[in-house]
């Protein structure tokens, strides 16, 4: 109980009751963590049911199982059809919350279904590995990204200057870039060194399934390269208007730190607002 006294007394202006599930027998579930690692391996998002049924006093009997796209969650069992939505929710991502709970009983004598989603990390692919992309590269793995980071200068792509990648691809931008699978769990931040390269880089996800394409570049430069990605039929007005350019949120960056945290900060802001 987070609301007695002794909060008051301290100070402090939260509160509440918290409910601790203690599994005493987790050796029984060996099974189940191992199958669970497997999936999560194959990046294959799911949901994890545990249900904790009351059988007497403050024991419950556990059970767990783990359930994905195409799953059948039996008649059997507690909240049936109700859970059943809700893990078709959390699987579409039309559902926002991680953790969800079902209770039954009276209060004391509760027993419950949780109903954890583990999705796969967003990824993010930076293409340019100069000063923003560095940067953006160490913010992105702080922030539990999936990080690729592409540049055609094998003198940049060296592991020691990018020690937070997860993968490192050393060739050409534009190719690259069409080689790598754009679905709606990709952000792609492109900060090359030159007008050129990012033109190339852009051709090759606008209009994909990416669920954040973001260009640097001054408002000048990108008014020009709107106007030639439409004339020349790379992109729909349409298209374009779904890139994030000039990159970031407007918080008057001027450093390359700056910079790097207002493109973070934008990758947040679309990556918690967007259903995938």
């Amino acid at each position: 109980n987070l609301g007695n006294p002794v909060s008051q007394a301290d100070d402090a202006i939260c509160g509440g009751d918290v409910t601790v599930l203690i599994d005493s027998t987790i050796s029984a579930d060996i099974g189940f963590l191992q199958n669970l690692k497997k999936i999560q391996q194959k990046k294959i998002p799911f949901v994890a049911v545990t249900s904790a049924v009351r059988v007497e006093g403050n024991e419950y009997k556990l059970s767990r199982e783990i359930v994905w796209e195409g799953f059948s969650y039996g008649p059997e069992n507690l909240f049936a059809g109700e859970v059943t939505e809700k893990i078709r929710e959390m699987l579409d991502r039309t559902e926002r919350q991680n953790i969800f709970v079902f209770t039954s009983g009276e209060k004391g004598k509760e027993s419950y279904v949780i109903l954890e989603r583990v999705s796969r990390p967003p990824h993010l692919i930076i293409a340019g590995a100069g000063h923003i992309g560095k940067a953006v590269c160490m913010l992105g793995s702080f922030l539990d990204f999936e990080v690729t980071v592409i540049d055609d200068r094998p003198e940049f792509t060296e592991k020691t200057l990018l020690p937070w990648a997860d993968h490192i691809i050393t060739g050409n931008i534009g190719e690259a870039l069409a080689k790598a699978e754009k679905d709606k769990n990709t952000y792609i931040v492109i900060v090359t060194r030159g007008h050129s390269n990012d033109a190339e880089a852009l051709k090759n996800c606008i209009g994909s399934d990416a669920a954040y394409v973001g260009m640097i570049g001054s408002r000048t430069k990108t008014e020009l390269m709107r106007r030639d990605f439409i004339s020349r039929g790379w992109a729909t007005h349409e298209q374009w208007e779904k890139i994030h350019t000039p990159i970031g949120l407007r918080i008057n960056s001027e450093t390359v730190g700056e910079i790097a945290v207002s493109i973070a900060a934008e990758l947040i802001m679309v990556k918690n607002s967007y259903a995938i």
